[in-house]
């Protein structure tokens, strides 16, 4: 059975990266592992479940 865990987590990164292409790098990380995720970038959420491609490129579909 899959289990939950919630991971709260404050970043400090240089001026040379976006906090988009930091979660960029989690992303790959997490889709490569099969694991599901969720969370926020400013005022944007995002998610992703394996096997859910539409949901991760705006409801278009792998």
């Amino acid at each position: 059975m899959p289990q939950e865990v919630r991971i709260n987590m404050v970043l400090e990164i240089p001026d040379t990266q976006s906090p988009e292409s930091v979660f960029r790098l989690f992303r790959q990380w997490a889709e490569a592992n099969g694991w599901s995720y969720s969370g926020t970038i400013g005022d944007s959420a995002l998610s992703f479940t394996p096997g859910d491609e539409a949901l991760r490129n705006g409801g278009k579909g792998a």
